[in-house]
Formats: C-alpha cells, structure tokens, sequence
C-alpha cells in the first residue's frame, strides 16, 4: 500500500473500511504517524498538544545549506493560518473570515449568474470536458470575487498550492517561490495601498481556496454521477453535501509528548490524518472540513458552490455517460480531476 498516494488510489476504498476503527499507526516509509479511524481524528484534532505542520521548515533548511532564498515562502508562512499557532493563528483566521463574510454574497451571486451560461454546454450535445468547461471557471469566478482580485487568471492560482506539499524537490520550490512573487506583485500593482495582511489573506484564498474548492466540487460531482450512469441529469439524486473531498490529508506536528489510544505520540513527530474517512458509510460528512479551532473558514462557500453547480445539473435533462476520468497525479496533498469527460445527448 503507498499512503502517499493513497488518497486518489481505489485501493483506498478498502484501506478505509479496514483502518476505520485502529488506532494510529507509524509509517516508517512515509515517516509520521497514520491516523484513518474518524472518532481518533475527531479527538486529535481538539488535542492542545499538536500544532500546526511545519510547511516552511524545508525552505528554511534549503537556505541554510544551500543559501537559496525564499522570500515569499517566508511571508506566506507568516501569514497563512495553516503555519500558525495561538495569538497568530486566531488574528490570521479572524483576518481571513472577515473577508470571507464581506465577500462571500458577491461570490455566490457571480457564480449564480455564471452558472447557467457554463452549464449551457450540455445543451450542445456531444462531448462535454466537465472540468475545463464548466467547473474551473466557476470556481475561477468565486475565489476572484471572494479576494475582490479580478485581474487574477487560472494560471496565478494552479500549483500555487504545491506549498503544502513536502515532496517537492529544490527546482519545484524554486519555482513556487517564483510564482508567489509574481501574485504578490500583480496584487501590489493592482490595488492601491493594500497593506501586507491584506496581501496575507489574499494569498491565503489563493494557495488554500482555488484548488480545493476545485477538487471538492470535481470528486464530488464525479462520485455521484459514476453512480447513475446513462441517467438523466436532471434525475440523478444529488446529496445536499458534497460526498468527496478535495482535502483529503491534513497534517499536524505533536508539540508535547503524550499517550493516545494506546501509543506513544512524542514531540516533534508528524501525524498525517485521513479526511477521506468522513466520506464513508454513516460518518458526519462534515468532518471532510476538519473540527476546532483549525476547521476549514471555506466551508460555507463550499456548501453554496455545490448547491449552485448541483441545482444547475439538475435543470438538465440531457442523458449523460462518463467516458473518462483521471484524477491530477502532480501532487501528495489534494484530490482533483484532471479530466472528467461526459458524453451529453
């Protein structure tokens, strides 16, 4: 079994139902503790004595030996919730929610004027590309308005959240410190006087919001169409929540050594928990956007997103048929369609 790519593997489906009530296990490949079992997730992610992943820990140590700067690594790092703990952490969040509630209205509004206009690609007949046609520039139109950045393309937004990944060699660091800088300064061009916490909860939406939102509504729309093939668009019984997540593993470092279900959790140790446990059987699907202090600020947005692109599938009438799928293998972290093509008729 390679946990690493557990996540967009079918053999993940049985790795799951056998691990849904073990305690955590080490991983000496992967190099941190594995935790799959929902209830555990639940309690390890209320544990004071974990803390935040440390993201910016390999940029630190590839300028340290080998003096490569990373400038803009180093400011989202100061800035993203994700690398935070107490009083930053909370300031970061409270920062980045309040954008979300100034803006989310306006969001939800464009994607509700947007969404008829993407779908009316079904109207057509033939092959419709799901992904490229319809749901990247929905959710392109979301996280530009959200962030009030209109002037902000696809092509600022994708691998920008290659951050979270730690497999990434030197050269991809590189050129993720490139594009940062590059975002960073078509935000400081484009909008007078913004200051660098807005710029920090900008490049929060960024790197956190476009491709999660984007593998969340891809999986989802995927797993429940795959279920009704040769359907009727407009009678395939879409959930109220989004059954898949774009988000499937997060992280956290253990700050103070203590016991848990049996094992010794020490400090510095990294603990990878399994999100995609929530999405099985009578699990809260809920849980696919994490619980406490640290559960995902999107998530409101995400619920809007899939009832606007659901209620917009369920309008059609058009009978469909999935003729491939491929899911994005250029990262360890998110879920994603790469391709989803249907045939509408």
């Amino acid at each position: 079994m390679n946990l690493l790519t557990l996540h967009r593997d079918e053999a993940r489906h049985a790795f799951f139902e056998e691990h849904s009530s073990s305690p955590p296990f080490f991983d000496t490949a992967m190099g941190c503790w594995i935790v799959a079992n929902p209830r555990h997730i639940e309690q390890l992610l209320l544990e004071p004595r974990l803390g935040p992943a440390d993201y910016a820990g390999p940029y630190e140590q590839l300028t340290r030996k080998r003096g490569l700067p990373f400038p803009n690594i180093q400011f989202a790092s100061r800035h993203l919730p994700f690398c935070l703990e107490g009083a930053e952490h909370q300031q970061s969040r409270r920062r980045v929610a309040g954008l979300l509630s100034l803006r989310r209205a306006a969001a939800v509004e464009e994607m509700e004027d947007f969404v008829d206009r993407a779908f009316s690609v079904f109207d057509r007949g033939g092959t419709v590309e799901l992904m490229s046609e319809v749901i990247a520039p929905l959710v392109l139109h979301a996280i530009r308005s959200v962030a009030d950045a209109r002037f902000m393309g696809a092509d600022d937004f994708m691998a920008s959240a290659a951050f979270f990944d730690r497999m990434l060699g030197p050269k991809k660091r590189l050129q993720l410190e490139s594009r940062l800088g590059a975002i960073r300064s078509k935000l400081r061009d484009s909008i007078d006087g913004i200051s660098q916490d807005e710029e920090g909860v900008r490049l929060t939406l960024f790197l956190a919001g476009y491709e999660t939102l984007l593998g969340t509504l891809g999986e989802s729309v995927h797993w429940v169409l795959r279920q009704h093939q040769a359907a009727r668009l407009c009678d395939v019984p879409f959930p109220d929540f989004p059954p898949q997540t774009g988000v499937p593993i997060i992280e956290r470092r253990v700050a103070e050594s203590f016991e848990f279900a049996g094992v010794r959790l020490s400090a510095g140790e990294r603990l990878r928990f399994y999100l995609q446990a929530f999405t099985y059987g009578d699990e809260p699907k809920a849980g696919i956007f994490g619980l406490g202090p640290r559960t995902c600020l999107g998530k409101q947005l995400s619920l809007e997103a899939w009832r606007i692109v659901t209620g917009a599938l369920m309008r059609k009438p058009t009978r469909f048929r999935i003729l491939e799928y491929e899911a994005r293998s250029d990262n360890y972290i998110f879920t994603c369609p790469k391709t989803l093509l249907l045939e509408a008729s």
